[in-house]
């Protein structure tokens, strides 16, 4: 075999090799985005299952996302987390349970509005649970979902 023949080989193996990985990343990807596109109802059912409780409990003046034994829960978009105080609040007072906030966010960058939130509930003295979830590091429909407070 001569030697441009090996060459050429090998670049099309490489090629190929590639043309695979690309593949594979776009796949993942694209998974990804199709989580995170997902709607807010969406992720109270998920949640709703991994927590145990009730969703969308009709209330007086609204309709709680989760009520669980112990909590009544907001689920949020991290960009409308100024709304969540009061929900939680209202829903909790509500059901005589304790106000619990899950803020769901589309990108790295939103972490900026969980510090919000708690930065708003330490200067007003308020008691209420946060938690947050990286919709973007979820590639997979079936992924249980991770809930951090920090």
């Amino acid at each position: 075999m001569s030697w441009k023949f090996k060459l050429v080989s090998f670049l099309v193996l490489v090629g190929a090799l590639f043309a695979v990985v690309k593949l594979k990343t776009t796949w993942l990807d694209e998974k990804k985005i199709t989580v995170s596109k997902k709607n807010e109802a969406y992720f109270i059912e998920k949640l709703t299952e991994q927590l145990g409780g009730k969703s969308e409990v009709q209330v007086e003046g609204g309709r709680m996302d989760i009520l669980t034994d112990e909590h009544a829960i907001e689920v949020e978009w991290a960009s409308n987390w100024k709304e969540s105080i009061g929900q939680s609040l209202w829903y909790a007072m509500q059901e005589n349970k304790k106000p619990r906030i899950i803020m769901l966010l589309k990108k790295e960058v939103e972490r900026k509005y969980f510090m919000m939130l708690n930065s708003a509930l330490r200067h007003a003295k308020l008691e209420i649970e946060t938690e947050y979830i990286r919709l973007y590091e979820i590639d997979d429909d079936d992924a249980e979902l991770i809930l951090r407070d920090r």
